[in-house]
């Protein structure tokens, strides 16, 4: 099914993930599958991985943060890179996960936030800032800590984010007027301090006006606009592997 959203196209897309990713956690497979929905935002798709279909990436991109989260539950120490061998053993995504790229990962349990983490900056390889996030979402410092006990019922988000692109705006009404609701990740910029909001923030702010609002508040700016205020977007892609599930075995 497709869907107009705002001026991107979507794909929705929900099927069962049966890759055993959690097999060497315990010694041998669990069932621990999960279901995996993901939003797909055509235009935001980053070049460089073209060449991967959109089923293996989903699968590889939202597996990689489960098995970050499941690993460190269960008291697993283990690099990401070998977090990403269980994962996939594609070489295309091996390679497209090994290149630079920024994500934010969200943790939450039914509709309650249980963490999220992310960088703006592509400053490491994919795979790299997957699992990171993952696991510094699992000790957002705004929250309690994630425990073993949530596992069941926790989903898991992963966004991938485009390259950032400045803005030529001149003021906040031209802000309201150039921004793309529903499509668009924003980061406002002064002196050495920033803050963003992923697209997905549309869902509940729902227009410009609140959307702008709500992030110069989060920045802990007033509502007037800084003469030198910058801003940037950028798009993303979500992937999710979202509850129920079984328990993880042999903890």
């Amino acid at each position: 099914m497709r869907y107009v959203f705002g001026t991107g196209i979507v794909r929705w897309q929900l099927r069962r993930l049966h890759r055993p990713i959690f097999a060497r956690i315990t010694g041998r497979c669990s069932s621990a599958y999960g279901y995996l929905t993901h939003w797909t935002v055509i235009q935001a798709w980053p070049c460089q991985y073209r060449g991967v279909s959109d089923d293996s990436w989903a699968d590889a991109v939202s597996g990689l943060a489960v098995a970050a989260v499941a690993a460190r539950l269960a008291g697993r120490i283990c690099s990401a890179g070998q977090l990403l061998a269980e994962v996939t053993t594609d070489g295309k995504i091996v390679e497209a996960l090994s290149r630079t790229g920024a994500s934010f990962v969200t943790l939450r349990r039914e509709s309650r936030l249980r963490g999220c983490i992310g960088n703006l900056a592509t400053n490491r390889a994919l795979h790299l800032s997957i699992v990171h996030n993952a696991r510094q979402a699992m000790v957002d410092p705004r929250l309690e800590p994630v425990v073993i006990e949530e596992w069941p019922w926790l989903s898991i988000e992963v966004s991938v984010l485009s390259d950032s692109e400045p803005m030529d705006v001149t003021g906040r009404d031209d802000l309201l007027a150039a921004l793309r609701p529903g499509v668009d990740g924003l980061t406002l910029l002064l002196g050495d301090r920033r803050t963003t909001f992923l697209p997905t923030v549309w869902e509940s702010l729902g227009t410009p006006e609140r959307f702008v609002s709500g992030l110069l508040a989060k920045g802990g700016w007033g509502p007037a606009w800084p003469a030198d205020m910058r801003a940037e977007r950028y798009t993303t892609r979500s992937y999710s592997s979202r509850p129920p599930r079984p328990q993880l075995e042999g903890i």
